[in-house]
């Protein structure tokens, strides 16, 4: 018992630790883009989903509600931080989903002159630390020229900026919608021109599944593994599309790694599908 209560406190120990590291980190970032015009350091993450609730609704109603998916995050810029958030009907999470939702803002702020950007994200390898969101940061950097560091926070961090942003917009819209006739909202396109409407420090925007298949079909092909995803908390970008990975920001070097098209969308399928018609002519 007493062996097991030791290791217990080490892993809890390395644990806060690494929490401590990022989060005076993630500070210092936040701090550095606020002073450079170059720079700008967004937070990231997605919401739980908002729920829209008709004024008046049917008893049936209640049982079938359409419901949108937010992600939402904060901008540390120079005279210019703010809250923003992307809405879609999709239930899709995936990088695929991220990439849409970001691309038309990130694109805005390289064009205001930024070159720089860091990206704070939690840790979900389903959502951002995986092959395809690093495949993702490293075309946008090699289209654009800039320099990417996506950081992600320890398991466990708690609640964030961006959390608060998902929240307040999810609240607003139940209150305007819920006891007023006057907005018609039947999906997260009118929510976020609603959003539009009332505020003017929160940047709302929305994405189709049209956008999430387009941006998908970026990706030419299946890609390599990104090997130990789960313990790299860093990962650096420069122009030229390089990699570098981390394990702790405080690390003294990097760790040169790469994303590649293992294998094309269409590889293979022409040598199965004759095989298969052949085996249904024989039935």
């Amino acid at each position: 018992l007493g062996r097991t209560m030791l290791l217990s406190y080490k892993s809890l120990k390395e644990h806060l630790d690494r929490d401590f590291t990022m989060r005076k980190y993630i500070k210092v970032m936040r701090q550095r883009s606020m002073e450079d015009s170059s720079m700008a350091c967004l937070t990231v993450d997605w919401s739980e989903n908002g729920v829209l609730v008709q004024c008046g609704e049917v008893q049936s109603a209640y049982f079938s509600r359409p419901s949108y998916s937010i992600h939402s995050g904060y901008c540390y810029r120079k005279n210019d931080c703010h809250g923003f958030a992307m809405v879609t009907d999709e239930n899709n999470h995936r990088a695929e989903s991220i990439w849409a939702a970001m691309i038309p803002k990130l694109e805005k702020m390289v064009g205001e002159g930024v070159s720089y950007l860091v990206i704070t994200s939690d840790s979900t390898s389903s959502q951002y630390r995986n092959n395809k969101n690093v495949w993702f940061i490293k075309e946008f950097c090699l289209k654009h020229k800039i320099t990417i560091v996506w950081l992600f926070s320890e398991k466990h961090h708690g609640k964030g900026p961006a959390d608060g942003i998902g929240g307040n917009i999810k609240h607003k819209v139940e209150t305007l919608t819920a006891f007023s006739t006057a907005h018609n909202v039947r999906d997260a396109g009118d929510v976020a021109t609603l959003m539009q409407s009332v505020y003017s420090s929160i940047d709302v925007s929305s994405f189709t599944k049209e956008d999430i298949d387009r941006t998908f079909k970026l990706i030419p092909g299946e890609l390599n593994t990104f090997k130990g995803a789960t313990k790299y908390h860093e990962i650096y970008v420069n122009p030229q599309g390089i990699i570098r990975v981390k394990e702790l920001p405080t690390d003294d070097v990097y760790r040169l790694t790469n994303i590649t098209i293992k294998r094309g969308r269409n590889a293979g399928r022409r040598e199965i599908e004759p095989v298969v018609r052949q085996e249904l002519m024989e039935e």
